[in-house]
């Protein structure tokens, strides 16, 4: 199930692979387990609005925004963190399989034509290795 916010329900996943579990490290379930525990009221959803359910789009914008904010950094979209989760999986070398898994995609080239991005310090930091691979 997924939560549709035009209609205001629970309705399909868009895929059969929307419907995956995510492996996430001992320190982030660390920090999960500690978040749980402070949350009011008590709920079964991870990130749950001040009722205990589901968050809407606005408001999970609207926190962006306030944590962009108090970070001092571009205000970026919750969609936004996808990319970025991807790019930055595979600037780490991680195999493309396991990034197009994390996100849900049926195809690795939906990953990659559409999720990954090359980032400018990325380029630079090509062009330095091809420069030192001449002046070795």
């Amino acid at each position: 199930m997924a939560y549709h916010e035009q209609e205001k329900e629970l309705g399909r996943l868009k895929t059969e692979s929307s419907r995956r579990d995510i492996p996430i490290s001992d320190q982030q379930a660390e920090y999960l387990k500690l978040y749980k525990e402070k949350q009011t009221p008590k709920s079964d959803v991870v990130v749950a609005n001040l009722k205990g359910g589901y968050m809407m789009k606005r408001n999970v914008r609207r926190a962006m925004q306030r944590i962009c904010e108090r970070a001092e950094v571009k205000q970026i979209t919750f969609h936004e963190l996808r990319h970025t989760h991807a790019t930055l999986m595979l600037e780490m070398n991680e195999h493309v399989k396991i990034v197009q898994q994390r996100l849900g995609h049926v195809k690795a080239e939906t990953t990659m034509d559409i999720y990954s991005h090359v980032r400018p310090q990325v380029h630079q930091d090509s062009a330095e290795r091809f420069s030192s691979f001449f002046n070795a």
